[in-house]
């Protein structure tokens, strides 16, 4: 009986700290997956614990992981540290902060060989004073102009106010001349922190396709190519490859690998409602990620909740 006492209060403790503690780290994962329990381990029936810190950047970004205290086994410490390396997401902050957790292997009362993490501890680091009417996160790299990643929409709208080549059109439409051809130009945010830049073409009919669409396209390819030099990857874009709601990728920077500012940019042609344009997307791949599995997480709730009125 004692024991079973025990046990509940055990129980009752480790609830109040994972409450206390845990949900508040938490919140700045996005995903976390669990590494696997080695099975070349097994039969030596191994429990043991690696302790990780790992840095995350103001835009989720994972600077750094490094194992602080080892298991012993270096396939546990390998395992461990690949799994948060390449499969956990965090989320944009606006400041730099760390994280340190614990993966224990164990076997549990039925003898089954298991992980668990433990979030152990959250290091904020305090983002320093500047007083600058246009701070913003400028090491993420520039988006377009002076416009950089992790700028606020505030501060997108003042920096475009003091650029006299974008020309605001009407109702917050930005428009700007690349080799003396209008492009109209949009920006998109997430948590407001500037993550993508979309330059398009002025819409035309499907005769324009092969000369002036094309001659468009090739006009941002040029103007790309100057200043990040050939792109990683290439594809032949047809009229027939067309489909309506969608743009065509034919030239794209960074594909395969971000550039040291996580910038990935794709050139193309779209379609929409019979006429066609020429397009450019500039990308800052971690808020991107970050955007999309929030939405997902939302969409697959949205589901869940619907599920429930049956």
């Amino acid at each position: 009986m004692k024991k079973i006492i025990y046990f509940l209060i055990f129980i009752f403790l480790l609830t109040f700290t994972i409450s206390a503690d845990d949900t508040s780290i938490q919140d700045y994962i996005i995903q976390s997956p669990r590494p696997v329990y080695p099975k070349s381990l097994m039969a030596e029936n191994f429990e043991g614990t690696v302790r990780i810190k790992v840095d995350i950047d103001n835009t989720g970004y994972m600077k750094n992981i490094e194992i602080i205290q080892s298991s012993g086994i270096e396939p546990v410490d390998v395992v461990s540290k690949n799994t948060i390396k390449m499969g956990w997401r965090f989320k944009p902050a606006g400041y730099d902060y760390s994280l340190i957790t614990e993966v224990n292997y164990i076997i549990d009362d039925q003898g089954d060989h298991d992980t668990s993490v433990t979030l152990i501890d959250l290091v904020i680091e305090e983002p320093e004073e500047n007083n600058a009417a246009l701070s913003s996160s400028s090491s993420l790299g520039k988006a377009f102009r002076d416009i950089n990643f992790g700028d606020s929409q505030n501060i997108v709208e003042i920096k475009i106010e003091n650029d006299i080549k974008i020309l605001e059109k009407y109702h917050g439409l930005y428009e700007y001349e690349i080799g003396e051809i209008p492009y109209r130009v949009y920006f998109d945010y997430y948590q407001d922190q500037l993550c993508s830049v979309k330059i398009k073409s002025n819409d035309e009919m499907a005769n324009y396709f092969d000369t002036k669409i094309k001659n468009q396209r090739d006009t941002l390819v040029d103007v790309i190519t100057k200043a990040y030099d050939e792109p990683s990857r290439t594809y032949d874009v047809n009229f027939f490859d067309m489909q309506s709601g969608y743009i065509k990728y034919s030239h794209i920077w960074y594909e395969d690998k971000f550039d040291n500012t996580g910038k990935i940019i794709k050139i193309g042609l779209g379609e929409y409602d019979a006429t066609y344009y020429s397009a450019m997307y500039i990308e800052y791949r971690p808020f991107i990620e970050a955007k999309e599995a929030e939405e997902s997480k939302k969409e697959k709730d949205t589901i869940e909740d619907s599920s429930n009125d049956f």
